[in-house]
Parts: structure tokens; sequence; C-alpha cells
């Protein structure tokens, strides 16, 4: 009986996991949409005085890695589903920790890339930003800066994740010691 509710209430945790990472990863890909949109990436690179669109390129290839993984956090799930607690204790407290880990960072990117993003992409009284304008322009190198090096982390968290599925959890911990 123990070992049937232990199985339902993981079976719960894993659903309401998968169900989240799906939700949040339609959310980023009507993101995506919207900065595909030409009108949409010219506003923002007017707000912070740059002349050309594609200096917003980072962007669009940190939307592409939160969809990746959204995609990586909901199969890993289902990964860590299976994993028996008797028999593979100490690989899924592994596992468990590397999925935190990638989770976390994810998590902050996708902040950065929602939120964070209206901050310093909004023009001031409705009008676009002066190119001048050194807050408004540090404000944007800082962003660009840490979302370029937050992608970076959340693919490298994301790869020890996948090597996880594909090997063995303690030799990918153990490569990256």
């Amino acid at each position: 009986e123990a070992t049937a509710r232990q199985a339902r209430a993981s079976l719960d945790r894993y659903a309401r996991t998968w169900t989240g990472n799906l939700r949040s990863l339609e959310k980023v890909r009507q993101d995506m949409d919207e900065l595909e949109r030409p009108s949409v990436l010219e506003g923002m690179a007017a707000a912070v005085g740059l002349t050309a669109v594609t200096e917003l390129d980072f962007m669009v290839e940190a939307y592409e890695q939160i969809a990746r993984g959204r995609r990586v956090l909901r199969w890993s799930h289902a990964y860590g589903y299976y994993l028996d607690p008797a028999r593979d204790g100490k690989k899924r407290e592994l596992f468990d920790y590397l999925q935190g880990e990638a989770s976390a960072a994810l998590e902050r990117l996708h902040k950065l890339a929602e939120v964070d993003r209206k901050e310093v992409f909004s023009s001031k009284d409705g009008e676009a930003a002066a190119a001048a304008d050194v807050a408004v322009a540090r404000r944007f190198k800082d962003y660009r800066d840490t979302m370029v090096n937050l992608t970076v982390v959340t693919r490298t968290f994301m790869g020890h994740l996948v090597k996880a599925f594909e090997t063995d959890p303690c030799e990918v911990y153990a490569v990256n010691i």
C-alpha cells in the first residue's frame, strides 16, 4: 500500500511538471512568434538606439535555447519517474541534482527573456530612447551580456542532463568536476 501511494505521488508530480513545462514551452513559442514580426524587433532596436535588428540575434538564440530546454526538462521527468528508488538511489540523487541545476538555469534565462526584456526595451514616454542616452546603452549592454552568458550556461546544463539520459549520471558528473 505504501509503495502504491508513493507511485501515485510520483506520477502526480511527474504529470504536474510535464504539464508545467508544456505550458511554458507554448508561452516561449508565442514569444518567438512575436519576435519574428519585423516591427517588434525594429521597435525594440529603436528603443535602445540600435541601427540594425541583427544586433538582437542573441535574443532569438536565447528563445531557441529556452524551447529546447523545456523539451529536455519535460522528458527528464519521464526518465526520472522510471528510476527505481531502491535500486537507483544514488543515480536518482545525482540525476535530481543535474535536473535541478538545469531547471534553475532555464528559469533564470526564461525570466530574463520574458520579464526583464520588457524593462530593457521600454520606450521613454512612448518615444524611442535616444542613442546618446548612456543609461539606456549601458542597460542594454548589461542585458545582452547577461542573456548571452546565461544562454551558454543553460545550454551547458541541458547538455549535462541529456548526457545523463544517454549514460550513467555518475559518468557525467565525473567528467564535469
